[in-house]
């Protein structure tokens, strides 16, 4: 299962996915769904998601060495990338241009049509760098403003205790505060299987984080502030 936030038009995406197996299959979809629209992928991922990713797309029947050939894929390294881009624990503007904007500016002129995964939040995140992860997220959301593309960010929870899930879902929601969190269905009835059991509680702290994210929303665009009400 994956949860997701998402903006008003869909551009842009945040998965949460129960575990490493579902994060996985969710990116080759995004991948493969890009692919399929003759689209380029641009993908920010670290070293074991990206074999696992390349692994899955190539068992679909892709060439992928033949796309990377080609141009149309791209894959680099997010923790790498990250080094590059950090200067004392801040994200410098300049390296991101360089080295990450430059690359959607090339594609953009040459394909057109563009998808991207982004999973340097998520790795900043992982590794308790909040702030550095808020910084990068808000240069992404300039990017989606200037170029047209689509924008996958993903977390895996595989790892997390799960009475650790509900802040641990507001730290995600944090770093990506101007999307909106989908509430999911959790009134279906499962046979009590240990996996079962923890979807549940995801679902539960998920549901529980994701009303009280939209019920601030949604004050806010009611205040006289606001500029909506007279």
């Amino acid at each position: 299962m994956t949860w997701h936030l998402t903006d008003s038009n869909g551009k842009h995406i945040v998965q949460v996915c129960g575990d490493d197996t579902c994060q996985v299959e969710a990116l080759s979809n995004y991948i493969q769904d890009g692919l399929l629209n003759e689209e380029a992928v641009v993908v920010f991922a670290k070293p074991a998601l990206r074999k696992h990713v390349i692994s899955h797309l190539s068992a679909l029947n892709f060439d992928v060495q033949a796309l990377k050939d080609k141009g149309q894929v791209k894959f680099f390294d997010a923790e790498f990338m990250i080094s590059s881009l950090l200067i004392d624990e801040t994200i410098d503007q300049q390296a991101f241009y360089e080295l990450v904007e430059s690359q959607i500016e090339t594609l953009h002129s040459k394909c057109g049509k563009i998808r991207v995964f982004g999973g340097m939040v998520a790795t900043l995140w992982n590794t308790g760098r909040y702030e550095a992860a808020m910084q990068l997220e808000e240069l992404w959301i300039g990017l989606t403003q200037k170029y047209d593309f689509s924008l996958l960010c993903s977390y895996s929870l595989g790892n997390f205790d799960p009475a650790n899930y509900e802040e641990t879902l507001q730290r995600i929601f944090n770093c990506h505060n101007y999307l909106t969190p989908v509430e999911v269905d959790d009134s279906s009835d499962n046979s009590g299987s240990v996996g079962e059991a923890v979807m549940d509680v995801l679902t539960l702290a998920w549901n529980r984080a994701a009303k009280e994210v939209n019920k601030a929303k949604q004050n806010l665009n009611q205040s006289p502030s606001s500029g909506l009400l007279n």
